[in-house]
């Protein structure tokens, strides 16, 4: 039996879209214009919120915190929450979560009913790991927020979601659904899969096929429904959902050879067949493009190995790291190092081997190329350091272990030298 798991995975997306709505949540709602804000705060509070937004337009990101910092020292029995909102950001954007956690946390629990306040408190949350509490907040934002902002009902189910306290999703899911149309697929797509870990699915595949009928074209909506019937073991109805499904969006081989699967199991060999043969042919494809992608590769590097042999060598470098950025491989690392030796550019090279070892692409042709920079730099340490590495990387490691010998000999030498001053001083 096809386990529901196998078709497609949990709901994986929540937590690039909670870093993407923390993003856009501390830089919007926190940065009210100051103009706006004298309109509704007090004269003390307008002054120090406009002082500080001043100074964050001229990148004087000091200088508005302690604007701020200075407005709450003043006004500790009456201060004004915008000012919690500011700081907080000007904490965020100095890259301080854990002080701009602290300041929401103090404003929203002086103001729990400030909408802005409650909802940056909850993006703090989230970021935080703390999920339930992040729910509860958001929870609370939506109820506190003018009009009803049916996004604050949907993330507070997903922190729920993310807590696996999936009961507690649902029960949010059901209300915002219920409370707010048209549906957005988001919704739609969280519902489905906290239904289906609740075994709950009755609802949920009624909005997903009510979707489905006023727009046909949703290959994840199909796919969320053909697990539905899958958890009910309704094989033919699975198949045809994801049959359409995978006609609108192409699948991987797997996701093909699971539908030869499921098709087996209704007894439908001819289909299993089409499935498994379409497999097979995406896996070509895949294997296709590895090999056009290699070929490419190997082309960026010629061409820039003739364009540094011409005397371009800052222009091969640019093409290469342009490369690297699109698609990290080790062989056009080492085309850069190669060049930045060739160029005499060492403190490049050097820089290349750590741009290697930081995202596990290093090679013995990195360490040997680093090697012969810090050679030229007669670093002496560092290029014994690199070549007993190479030494350990390669089979023939004679020539690496006499030139460490020699490196040895020269290292001994300043050290006698060294103590020979320090003795006639």
């Amino acid at each position: 039996m096809i386990h529901i798991r196998q078709l497609c995975p949990l709901y994986t997306s929540l937590p690039s879209a909670r870093t993407l709505c923390a993003a856009l949540c501390l830089c919007f709602v926190l940065s009210a214009p100051a103009q706006a804000a004298q309109q509704r705060h007090s004269r003390a509070a307008a002054q120090a919120l406009f002082t500080a937004q001043q100074h964050q337009e001229k990148g004087e990101a000091v200088k508005a915190t302690t604007t701020l910092e200075r407005y709450l020292k003043k006004h500790p029995n009456n201060p004004d929450p915008s000012v919690f909102l500011m700081l907080g950001n000007c904490y965020f954007e100095a890259k301080k979560p854990a002080a701009s956690h602290a300041i929401l946390a103090k404003g929203y629990a002086l103001f729990p009913k400030d909408p802005a306040l409650a909802q940056n408190y909850a993006v703090s949350l989230a970021g935080m790991g703390k999920h339930a509490t992040a729910s509860t907040v958001y929870e609370n934002a939506y109820a506190v927020s003018t009009p009803r902002n049916p996004s604050l009902l949907y993330w507070a189910g997903a922190e729920a979601y993310a807590d696996e306290n999936f009961s507690r999703s649902m029960r949010l899911m059901t209300r915002l659904l219920a409370s707010h149309t048209p549906h957005r697929r988001s919704w739609l797509e969280l519902f489905a899969y906290v239904s289906i870990q609740q075994k709950q699915t009755a609802l949920a595949q009624k909005y997903l096929q009510a979707s489905l009928d006023a727009k046909a074209d949703q290959p994840q909506l199909l796919q969320l429904l053909a697990q539905i019937h899958l958890l009910h073991s309704r094989y033919e109805k699975a198949c045809g959902a994801l049959e359409i499904a995978y006609a609108l969006k192409a699948p991987r081989p797997a996701q093909w050879r699971q539908l030869a699967r499921m098709y087996l199991q209704i007894n439908a060999p001819q289909q299993a067949l089409r499935c498994q043969l379409k497999a097979e042919r995406a896996g070509k494809s895949e294997t296709l493009s590895k090999k056009a992608a290699a070929r490419r590769e190997r082309h960026v590097i010629l061409t820039a190995q003739q364009l540094a042999e011409s005397g371009h060598s800052a222009q091969a470098i640019t093409r290469l790291q342009k490369r690297f950025a699109i698609s990290p491989s080790q062989a056009v690392l080492e085309a850069i190092a190669r060049i930045q030796l060739q160029s005499m550019d060492f403190v490049g090279c050097r820089s290349t081997l750590a741009t290697a070892e930081k995202q596990a692409l290093s090679s013995p042709t990195l360490l040997l190329t680093a090697a012969y920079a810090c050679w030229h730099q007669k670093d002496w340490k560092a290029t014994r350091s690199l070549l007993q590495r190479y030494a350990q990387k390669v089979q023939h490691k004679t020539t690496a272990m006499h030139i460490i010998a020699y490196l040895n000999s020269i290292l001994d030498e300043q050290k006698a030298a060294t103590e020979a001053v320090q003795s006639i001083r």
